[in-house]
Protein backbone atom coordinates (compact mmCIF):
# COMPACT_ATOMS: atom_id res chain seq x y z
CA UNK A 1 0.00 0.00 0.00
CA UNK A 2 1.18 3.53 -0.86
CA UNK A 3 -0.26 6.53 1.02
CA UNK A 4 0.25 10.12 -0.19
CA UNK A 5 -0.59 12.93 2.19
CA UNK A 6 0.19 16.66 2.10
CA UNK A 7 -1.50 19.41 4.14
CA UNK A 8 -1.10 22.01 1.37
CA UNK A 9 -2.09 19.77 -1.54
CA UNK A 10 -0.69 17.27 -4.05
CA UNK A 11 -0.22 17.93 -7.78
CA UNK A 12 0.48 15.30 -10.44
CA UNK A 13 1.39 16.81 -13.82
CA UNK A 14 2.39 15.38 -17.18
CA UNK A 15 2.66 16.78 -20.69
CA UNK A 16 1.56 13.41 -22.06
CA UNK A 17 -0.97 10.89 -20.70
CA UNK A 18 -1.72 9.64 -17.19
CA UNK A 19 -3.42 6.36 -16.36
CA UNK A 20 -5.05 5.42 -13.07
CA UNK A 21 -6.16 1.78 -12.85
CA UNK A 22 -7.65 -0.30 -10.04
CA UNK A 23 -8.42 -3.99 -9.88
CA UNK A 24 -11.57 -3.43 -7.81
CA UNK A 25 -12.80 0.07 -6.91
CA UNK A 26 -11.59 3.59 -7.71
CA UNK A 27 -12.89 6.18 -5.23
CA UNK A 28 -12.55 9.96 -5.61
CA UNK A 29 -13.82 11.97 -2.62
CA UNK A 30 -13.93 15.77 -2.20
CA UNK A 31 -15.44 17.51 0.81
CA UNK A 32 -16.18 20.58 -1.33
CA UNK A 33 -16.00 20.69 -5.14
CA UNK A 34 -14.89 18.13 -7.71
CA UNK A 35 -13.93 19.68 -11.05
CA UNK A 36 -13.12 17.87 -14.28
CA UNK A 37 -12.12 19.72 -17.44
CA UNK A 38 -11.53 18.16 -20.84
CA UNK A 39 -10.35 20.04 -23.91
CA UNK A 40 -11.93 17.62 -26.38
CA UNK A 41 -14.05 14.68 -25.24
CA UNK A 42 -15.33 13.29 -21.92
CA UNK A 43 -16.24 9.63 -22.36
CA UNK A 44 -17.50 7.21 -19.75
CA UNK A 45 -18.07 3.53 -20.57
CA UNK A 46 -19.93 1.70 -17.81
CA UNK A 47 -20.79 -1.96 -17.74
CA UNK A 48 -23.89 -1.89 -15.53
CA UNK A 49 -25.15 1.31 -13.92
CA UNK A 50 -24.73 5.11 -13.76
CA UNK A 51 -26.36 7.09 -10.95
CA UNK A 52 -26.44 10.89 -10.55
CA UNK A 53 -28.01 12.22 -7.36
CA UNK A 54 -28.10 15.82 -6.17
CA UNK A 55 -29.43 16.85 -2.75
CA UNK A 56 -29.92 20.35 -4.13
CA UNK A 57 -31.19 23.64 -2.71
CA UNK A 58 -34.87 24.59 -2.81
CA UNK A 59 -35.97 26.87 -5.70
CA UNK A 60 -32.57 26.66 -7.39
CA UNK A 61 -31.39 24.67 -10.40
CA UNK A 62 -29.81 21.51 -9.06
CA UNK A 63 -28.92 19.65 -12.27
CA UNK A 64 -28.00 21.09 -15.67
CA UNK A 65 -27.43 19.39 -19.00
CA UNK A 66 -26.58 21.98 -21.63
CA UNK A 67 -25.10 21.69 -25.13
CA UNK A 68 -24.07 25.09 -26.47
CA UNK A 69 -23.84 23.63 -29.97
CA UNK A 70 -25.00 20.39 -31.49
CA UNK A 71 -27.79 17.99 -30.64
CA UNK A 72 -28.64 16.36 -27.33
CA UNK A 73 -29.58 12.70 -27.78
CA UNK A 74 -31.00 10.45 -25.07
CA UNK A 75 -31.74 6.81 -25.90
CA UNK A 76 -32.86 3.70 -24.08
CA UNK A 77 -31.95 1.08 -26.67
CA UNK A 78 -33.60 -1.90 -25.02
CA UNK A 79 -36.04 -0.50 -22.42
CA UNK A 80 -38.13 2.54 -21.42
CA UNK A 81 -37.44 6.19 -20.57
CA UNK A 82 -39.30 7.76 -17.67
CA UNK A 83 -39.45 11.50 -16.92
CA UNK A 84 -41.21 12.41 -13.65
CA UNK A 85 -41.58 15.74 -11.86
CA UNK A 86 -43.26 16.66 -8.60
CA UNK A 87 -44.59 19.84 -10.23
CA UNK A 88 -44.57 20.87 -13.89
CA UNK A 89 -43.06 19.33 -17.02
CA UNK A 90 -42.40 21.76 -19.86
CA UNK A 91 -41.41 20.82 -23.41
CA UNK A 92 -40.59 23.78 -25.64
CA UNK A 93 -39.24 24.08 -29.18
CA UNK A 94 -38.23 27.72 -29.58
CA UNK A 95 -37.72 27.78 -33.36
CA UNK A 96 -38.93 24.41 -34.51
CA UNK A 97 -41.64 21.89 -33.76
CA UNK A 98 -42.49 19.25 -31.20
CA UNK A 99 -43.06 15.77 -32.58
CA UNK A 100 -44.41 12.87 -30.56
CA UNK A 101 -44.47 9.52 -32.29
CA UNK A 102 -45.15 6.01 -31.03
CA UNK A 103 -45.10 2.67 -32.73
CA UNK A 104 -48.22 1.38 -30.94
CA UNK A 105 -50.14 4.01 -29.00
CA UNK A 106 -50.18 7.60 -27.72
CA UNK A 107 -52.28 8.26 -24.63
CA UNK A 108 -53.00 11.69 -23.15
CA UNK A 109 -54.95 11.62 -19.93
CA UNK A 110 -55.89 14.02 -17.12
CA UNK A 111 -58.84 14.25 -14.71
CA UNK A 112 -60.52 11.14 -16.06
CA UNK A 113 -60.63 12.30 -19.69
CA UNK A 114 -58.23 10.97 -22.29
CA UNK A 115 -57.28 11.02 -25.93
CA UNK A 116 -55.97 7.79 -27.35
CA UNK A 117 -54.29 7.37 -30.72
CA UNK A 118 -53.99 3.71 -31.55
CA UNK A 119 -54.23 1.56 -34.66
CA UNK A 120 -55.26 4.47 -36.89
CA UNK A 121 -58.15 5.45 -34.58
CA UNK A 122 -58.62 8.42 -32.25
CA UNK A 123 -60.62 8.12 -29.07
CA UNK A 124 -61.76 11.26 -27.28
CA UNK A 125 -63.52 10.36 -24.05
CA UNK A 126 -64.27 12.44 -20.98
CA UNK A 127 -66.69 12.41 -18.04
CA UNK A 128 -67.64 16.05 -18.67
CA UNK A 129 -68.01 18.46 -21.57
CA UNK A 130 -66.16 18.23 -24.90
CA UNK A 131 -65.58 21.66 -26.41
CA UNK A 132 -64.53 22.02 -30.06
CA UNK A 133 -64.26 25.54 -31.35
CA UNK A 134 -62.96 26.93 -34.63
CA UNK A 135 -63.81 29.23 -37.51
CA UNK A 136 -64.57 26.19 -39.65
CA UNK A 137 -64.62 22.42 -39.36
CA UNK A 138 -63.60 20.10 -42.21
CA UNK A 139 -64.93 16.58 -41.84
CA UNK A 140 -63.81 14.77 -44.98
CA UNK A 141 -62.60 11.31 -45.91
CA UNK A 142 -59.78 9.35 -44.25
CA UNK A 143 -56.09 10.42 -44.34
CA UNK A 144 -52.91 9.19 -42.73
CA UNK A 145 -49.31 10.18 -42.06
CA UNK A 146 -46.46 7.74 -41.56
CA UNK A 147 -43.59 8.83 -39.34
CA UNK A 148 -40.46 6.65 -39.38
CA UNK A 149 -39.11 5.60 -36.02
CA UNK A 150 -35.42 4.90 -35.39
CA UNK A 151 -34.20 1.33 -35.08
CA UNK A 152 -31.52 0.27 -32.62
CA UNK A 153 -28.81 -2.14 -33.62
CA UNK A 154 -27.99 -4.90 -31.22
CA UNK A 155 -24.61 -4.48 -29.53
CA UNK A 156 -21.97 -6.08 -31.70
CA UNK A 157 -19.66 -8.79 -30.49
CA UNK A 158 -15.96 -8.05 -30.58
CA UNK A 159 -12.69 -9.93 -30.62
CA UNK A 160 -9.81 -9.59 -28.16
CA UNK A 161 -6.22 -10.73 -28.66
CA UNK A 162 -4.44 -11.98 -25.54
CA UNK A 163 -0.63 -11.70 -25.44
CA UNK A 164 1.68 -12.89 -22.65
CA UNK A 165 5.37 -12.21 -23.22
CA UNK A 166 8.36 -10.82 -21.37
CA UNK A 167 10.75 -7.91 -21.90
CA UNK A 168 13.54 -10.24 -23.05
CA UNK A 169 11.42 -11.43 -25.99
CA UNK A 170 10.45 -14.82 -24.55
CA UNK A 171 6.75 -15.69 -24.46
CA UNK A 172 4.56 -17.87 -22.25
CA UNK A 173 3.80 -20.40 -24.98
CA UNK A 174 1.12 -23.04 -24.35
CA UNK A 175 0.07 -21.22 -21.18
CA UNK A 176 -3.50 -21.38 -19.94
CA UNK A 177 -5.60 -18.28 -19.22
CA UNK A 178 -9.10 -17.29 -18.09
CA UNK A 179 -10.74 -14.16 -19.54
CA UNK A 180 -13.71 -12.51 -17.80
CA UNK A 181 -15.73 -10.27 -20.14
CA UNK A 182 -17.87 -7.22 -19.35
CA UNK A 183 -20.89 -9.41 -18.51
CA UNK A 184 -18.94 -11.55 -16.04
CA UNK A 185 -18.77 -14.58 -18.35
CA UNK A 186 -15.51 -16.54 -18.15
CA UNK A 187 -13.69 -17.76 -21.26
CA UNK A 188 -10.84 -20.28 -20.91
CA UNK A 189 -8.12 -20.82 -23.48
CA UNK A 190 -4.52 -21.78 -24.22
CA UNK A 191 -1.84 -19.56 -25.76
CA UNK A 192 -0.11 -20.63 -28.96
CA UNK A 193 3.63 -21.07 -29.52
CA UNK A 194 4.08 -17.27 -29.72
CA UNK A 195 2.23 -16.65 -26.44
CA UNK A 196 -0.88 -15.29 -28.18
CA UNK A 197 -4.56 -16.21 -28.41
CA UNK A 198 -7.67 -14.69 -30.02
CA UNK A 199 -10.95 -14.72 -28.08
CA UNK A 200 -14.01 -14.14 -30.27
CA UNK A 201 -17.62 -13.20 -29.53
CA UNK A 202 -17.02 -10.85 -26.60
CA UNK A 203 -19.42 -8.04 -25.63
CA UNK A 204 -18.12 -4.49 -25.76
CA UNK A 205 -16.65 -3.29 -22.49
CA UNK A 206 -13.71 -3.99 -20.19
CA UNK A 207 -12.23 -7.46 -19.80
CA UNK A 208 -9.90 -9.05 -17.25
CA UNK A 209 -7.33 -11.77 -18.03
CA UNK A 210 -5.76 -14.17 -15.53
CA UNK A 211 -2.76 -16.23 -16.69
CA UNK A 212 -2.41 -19.67 -15.12
CA UNK A 213 1.06 -20.66 -16.37
CA UNK A 214 2.22 -23.52 -18.56
CA UNK A 215 1.47 -27.19 -17.87
CA UNK A 216 4.39 -29.45 -16.84
CA UNK A 217 6.93 -26.64 -17.21
CA UNK A 218 8.73 -24.46 -14.72
CA UNK A 219 9.51 -20.78 -14.96
CA UNK A 220 13.20 -21.64 -15.53
CA UNK A 221 12.29 -23.16 -18.92
CA UNK A 222 11.29 -19.74 -20.21
CA UNK A 223 14.74 -18.17 -19.98
CA UNK A 224 18.14 -19.52 -21.14
CA UNK A 225 20.67 -20.49 -18.46
CA UNK A 226 23.28 -17.82 -17.73
CA UNK A 227 26.38 -19.18 -15.89
CA UNK A 228 27.48 -17.45 -12.72
CA UNK A 229 30.73 -15.39 -12.85
CA UNK A 230 32.58 -17.83 -10.54
CA UNK A 231 31.74 -20.78 -12.77
CA UNK A 232 32.79 -18.83 -15.87
CA UNK A 233 36.14 -17.92 -14.29
CA UNK A 234 36.79 -21.52 -13.22
CA UNK A 235 36.01 -22.70 -16.73
CA UNK A 236 38.35 -20.06 -18.18
CA UNK A 237 41.13 -21.06 -15.77
CA UNK A 238 40.83 -24.70 -16.75
CA UNK A 239 41.06 -23.75 -20.43
CA UNK A 240 44.20 -21.66 -19.84
CA UNK A 241 45.81 -24.48 -17.84
CA UNK A 242 45.03 -26.99 -20.60
CA UNK A 243 46.55 -24.68 -23.22
CA UNK A 244 49.68 -24.18 -21.11
CA UNK A 245 50.12 -27.95 -20.67
CA UNK A 246 49.84 -28.49 -24.42
CA UNK A 247 52.50 -25.83 -25.06
CA UNK A 248 54.77 -27.33 -22.37
CA UNK A 249 54.41 -30.75 -23.96
CA UNK A 250 55.46 -29.38 -27.34
CA UNK A 251 58.55 -27.78 -25.77
CA UNK A 252 59.58 -30.99 -23.98
CA UNK A 253 59.02 -33.02 -27.13
CA UNK A 254 56.90 -35.75 -25.63
CA UNK A 255 53.54 -36.23 -23.93
CA UNK A 256 53.43 -35.29 -20.26
CA UNK A 257 52.33 -37.77 -17.57
CA UNK A 258 48.76 -37.47 -16.15
CA UNK A 259 49.95 -35.79 -12.93
CA UNK A 260 51.87 -33.10 -14.77
CA UNK A 261 48.92 -30.73 -14.73
CA UNK A 262 49.00 -30.40 -10.95
CA UNK A 263 52.79 -30.18 -11.02
CA UNK A 264 52.64 -27.36 -13.57
CA UNK A 265 50.20 -25.49 -11.40
CA UNK A 266 52.48 -25.88 -8.35
CA UNK A 267 55.46 -24.73 -10.39
CA UNK A 268 53.56 -21.66 -11.54
CA UNK A 269 52.70 -20.80 -7.94
CA UNK A 270 56.30 -21.36 -6.84
CA UNK A 271 57.57 -19.14 -9.67
CA UNK A 272 55.25 -16.36 -8.50
CA UNK A 273 56.56 -16.66 -4.93
CA UNK A 274 60.19 -16.55 -6.16
CA UNK A 275 59.51 -13.43 -8.24
CA UNK A 276 57.95 -11.75 -5.23
CA UNK A 277 60.95 -12.65 -3.04
CA UNK A 278 63.33 -11.23 -5.68
CA UNK A 279 61.42 -7.94 -5.70
CA UNK A 280 61.59 -7.71 -1.89
CA UNK A 281 65.34 -8.46 -1.93
CA UNK A 282 65.93 -5.71 -4.48
CA UNK A 283 64.07 -3.21 -2.30
CA UNK A 284 66.09 -4.26 0.78
CA UNK A 285 69.36 -3.93 -1.11
CA UNK A 286 68.46 -0.42 -2.27
CA UNK A 287 67.54 0.62 1.29
CA UNK A 288 70.86 -0.77 2.60
CA UNK A 289 72.81 1.19 0.02
CA UNK A 290 70.98 4.39 0.94
CA UNK A 291 71.76 3.80 4.65
CA UNK A 292 75.49 3.42 3.82
CA UNK A 293 75.45 6.65 1.85
CA UNK A 294 73.81 8.49 4.76
CA UNK A 295 76.40 7.13 7.20
CA UNK A 296 79.26 8.22 4.97
CA UNK A 297 77.85 11.73 4.58
CA UNK A 298 77.13 12.07 8.30
CA UNK A 299 80.73 11.13 9.24
CA UNK A 300 82.09 13.90 7.03
CA UNK A 301 81.40 17.64 6.74
CA UNK A 302 78.27 17.27 4.58
CA UNK A 303 75.76 16.90 7.40
CA UNK A 304 73.07 19.09 5.66
CA UNK A 305 73.31 16.90 2.57
CA UNK A 306 72.71 13.78 4.70
CA UNK A 307 69.66 15.42 6.29
CA UNK A 308 68.32 16.26 2.82
CA UNK A 309 68.81 12.66 1.69
CA UNK A 310 66.92 11.39 4.74
CA UNK A 311 64.03 13.75 3.91
CA UNK A 312 63.98 12.42 0.34
CA UNK A 313 63.84 8.86 1.63
CA UNK A 314 60.94 9.72 4.00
Amino acid sequence: MIVLSAPAGIASLSQQSQTVAAGTNLDLVAQRDSNQTSGRRWIHNVGQHISLFVTGVKDQIALKLIAAKGKVQVQAQSDSIEVTADKDVTVTACKGKVEIAAGQEILLTSGGGYIRLKGGNIEVHCPGEVSVKGASHALTGPASLSTPTPTFNKPGMGNLQVIHDFANGYSMDQGKFVLTDALGIKHSGVLDAAGKAMVNGLPTGPAQVQFLGRPHKSEADIFPFVPQPEAALQKMGAAVQQQAMSQLGSLVGKALPPGAAGLAQNLAQAKGAVDQAKAMASQAQAALQQARDIKQLASGASLPAAVGMIKNIV
